[in-house]
């Protein structure tokens, strides 16, 4: 059974990195294209806005420019409840109809389990005792979601082994409860939280030979994305190896932005670029930007940056502006030579006008097995 692991306890010889070809090609049949790459550019899908867990989440996916076939990454924003949800992309191996189905699989799963967490607990019923009513949004603890997605991820792994079939899926997660957030991850897509002064206050190690070098300072960001071994990922879920990278529980700040992708965006853009854009600024703008500059880069090689076609979601979540209050209106006596004309009110009984504003989911050592994705 996996359990979640820190990337400290994910240390292996890398004598034990085993190879396994998949083409990395999609079916998604939402969104099958055979434009040419100039009208794909032009004709990028919205990005779309939820409100969620005290903020708002907002989302693009778009499948590889350099294929015919649909969109093998899927993703989920699902509201559990007053303040807490759960945000989540996958990004399917396997090719054709496979990997589609694997990473829509794990998101399927999440939604099973959220539906769950949101019923109201089972009692014995009496016969003088009323049936309970349905408690819609109920507020789960953080060690009941934990739970939950744990068994989601367990549940798609076992599926997918039993299946046969060689597809798999990553998946990058995460948990919003109060203002608090817990990752979760398995292969290269990954999570950061970024403050609005640029600050990278976490995140996670790609699940890759290249992803530990860099964590591990044996190589730059440039080596990186233009090593040789770019294409290989060492854990995913579908295979009996499998390990969850969960990390703790994190208090957000009120302009921090969480992003969750797929490789597709950080194999096109330097990650100074993805920061810069998405620190601060509008939500929708941003990842609107990002979208546009990694689909550009897929298309038109340019020596100076990084080019790597592929399936391509961006999620990014951030918490709703805090109400503020007008700071308080200093109320002096009127002067005259008579008494006032209105007596002041007694400090104790200041009257204050307030205006409130509505506010409105080590690289250096890899895991056992790796695949490898070649984008057509």
């Amino acid at each position: 059974m996996s359990v979640p692991t820190t990337s400290t306890d994910m240390a292996l010889p890398l004598d034990e990195l085993v190879e396994r070809e998949i083409v990395a090609e999609s079916s998604d049949e939402l969104a099958e294209s055979t434009a040419s790459d100039s009208t794909r550019e032009s004709e990028l899908p919205a990005v779309q806005r939820f409100v969620i867990a005290g903020g708002e989440a907002v989302v693009f996916s778009n499948a590889s420019p350099a294929k015919a076939t649909g969109n093998e990454d899927s993703w989920g924003i699902f509201e559990i409840a007053d303040r807490c949800g759960l945000l989540a992309v996958a990004d399917g191996l396997g090719g054709h109809r496979g990997g589609r189905n694997a990473s829509q699989l794990v998101v399927d799963q999440l939604e099973d389990r959220v539906k769950q967490l949101q019923q109201p607990p089972q009692i014995p019923m009496l016969a003088d005792v009323p049936a309970m009513q349905s408690q819609s949004g109920r507020r789960p603890s953080s060690g009941e979601l934990q739970a939950a997605v744990l068994s989601a991820i367990e549940v798609t792994n076992e599926e997918l082994i039993r299946r046969g079939s060689g597809s798999a899926t990553t998946l990058a997660a995460v948990e919003i409860r109060n203002r608090k957030i817990r990752t979760y991850h398995i292969g290269d897509s990954e999570i950061l939280i970024v403050g609005q002064r640029g600050r990278i206050k976490t995140q996670t190690v790609s699940h890759s030979p290249v992803g530990y070098a860099l964590k591990a300072g044996i190589i730059n960001e440039e080596e990186a994305l233009y090593h040789e071994e770019r294409h290989l990922v060492s854990n995913v879920v579908g295979i009996p190896e499998m390990r969850i990278e969960m990390g703790p529980r994190l208090e957000l700040a009120a302009r921090d932005t969480v992003l969750i992708a797929s490789d597709g965006l950080f194999d096109n853009l330097w990650q100074h670029e993805i920061v810069e854009i998405i620190r601060k600024g509008n939500l929708q703008q941003s990842v609107r930007q990002l979208a546009e500059m990694a689909s550009q880069r897929m298309q038109h090689m340019d020596p100076a940056h990084p080019s790597k076609p592929d399936d391509l979601t961006i999620l990014a979540f951030r918490l709703s502006a805090p109400r503020r209050k007008r700071r308080p209106r200093n109320l002096g006596q009127i002067e005259s030579t008579d008494k006032p004309a209105v007596e002041p009110p007694a400090s104790d009984d200041l009257v204050v006008s307030t205006l409130q504003l509505a506010p409105h989911f080590n690289r250096q050592f890899p895991v056992t097995s790796s695949y490898h994705l070649e984008s057509h």
